[in-house]
């Protein structure tokens, strides 16, 4: 069983508003071209499900890989939203750059690293139930993917274990694979011009 994480491509915001889980927030042009490089990537896998994020982005992304295999729906999953954080709203430069969500959380209901990855989590368990045996592509966000990663790997769920070669790029690919029980074997893809 394969599951291919991709991570959203750029996103319109021209203001620097930090979106989250905001309504809106599309991909750009450059996104939108990104979006079809990754569908053609993916267009001669065997791919059986397609799920994203409910955030337009990501939902924009997954219609764009739905192009190459007709056939398939994109249904959409709020595990694989994005995390929920209060600074959702602010400009970026209204954030100062020492403060990260996590470690610095806005209000008692923002989402720890912890929280996201009992939710990946919970989502590749079920998505494991349901395709035993097939490739799955599944469009979500750079913290998401990065923290599912980071648990999977077994490295500590810190903000230290996002960041650096950790952090998905815009439109890239973390491929996790899962054979007969084994530890799964993570593989990523980076975004790189054609």
């Amino acid at each position: 069983m394969t599951c291919h994480f991709v991570r959203h491509c750029d996103v319109e915001n021209p203001e620097g508003i930090v979106y989250g889980r905001l309504a809106g927030f599309g991909l750009s042009a450059l996104g939108q071209a990104q979006a079809e490089r990754v569908a053609r990537f993916l267009a001669e896998r065997p791919i059986d499900q397609i799920y994203s994020s409910p955030q337009l982005r990501a939902l924009q992304t997954a219609r764009a890989v739905r192009q190459h295999h007709p056939r398939l729906r994109v249904r959409q999953s709020r595990r694989l939203a994005e995390v929920y954080t209060s600074y959702q709203g602010l400009k970026t430069r209204d954030v100062p750059a020492s403060i990260n969500m996590f470690d610095n959380p806005k209000d008692p209901g923002d989402e720890t690293i912890a929280d996201v990855f009992r939710r990946m989590n919970r989502f590749v368990d079920r998505v494991r139930q349901r395709h035993p045996t097939s490739e799955v592509v599944c469009v979500s966000h750079a913290a998401p993917i990065a923290i599912l990663r980071a648990g999977l790997e077994g490295r500590p769920l810190t903000v230290d274990a996002l960041r650096g070669p950790y952090e998905p790029q815009k439109g890239s690919i973390t491929t996790i694979s899962f054979e007969n029980g084994r530890e799964p074997t993570i593989r990523y893809t980076p975004w790189t011009d054609d």
